[in-house]
């Protein structure tokens, strides 16, 4: 069953959704104090788990505090990727920080935000760069050839089990 919630406003941290899943709102202020976490797991909104986070506002939307883009459940968008993660009757205000923009090398999130304080419109992240896809980690493959335990990261190969990085190499899981 799908609830709308009335007028509701958020002082401290936001997580819209079931990880992920949609949250929709007669209307919603987010205060300066507030922290917004959109989880990003595919490109469905509300779909459990391989979807995002999507807010909807039926009348008036105020934007304030920060913005969190979370990457969720081992997902990394392709170039060309939208989510469109605020749809509002109208809009005032801004996030004062926004944060998990950038991704790998090139690949980031563009926001995008149509509407304003008398007309309908949403919020929309689109993924550019070439270095956007699957990106899995993988240990024990060395650039330099010596197979020394380097951390890479390649596309759509997962780590390989029991190898750990050298010593003063990353290593992100």
């Amino acid at each position: 069953v799908e609830k709308t919630f009335e007028d509701v406003v958020i002082a401290g941290l936001f997580q819209p959704g079931n990880s992920p899943g949609i949250e929709n709102f007669d209307s919603l202020t987010l205060l300066p104090g507030a922290t917004t976490e959109i989880e990003i797991g595919g490109v469905t909104p509300g779909q459990n788990p391989d979807g995002y986070d999507q807010v909807n506002v039926s009348g008036h939307l105020i934007l304030g505090g920060i913005l969190d883009i979370i990457l969720y459940n081992g997902f990394f968008p392709e170039a060309g990727d939208g989510f469109t993660i605020f749809t509002y009757g109208s809009v005032e205000g801004n996030f004062s920080q926004i944060n998990g923009l950038s991704l790998v090398g090139d690949c980031s999130f563009g926001l995008t935000q149509t509407g304003g304080t008398n007309s309908a419109g949403s919020i929309t992240l689109l993924t550019a760069g070439t270095e956007c896809g699957d990106h899995s980690q993988q240990v024990g493959t060395s650039p330099d050839g010596n197979d020394n335990g380097d951390v890479t990261v390649n596309r759509g190969e997962p780590p390989r089990p029991g190898q750990i990085p050298e010593p003063g190499m990353l290593a992100i899981f």
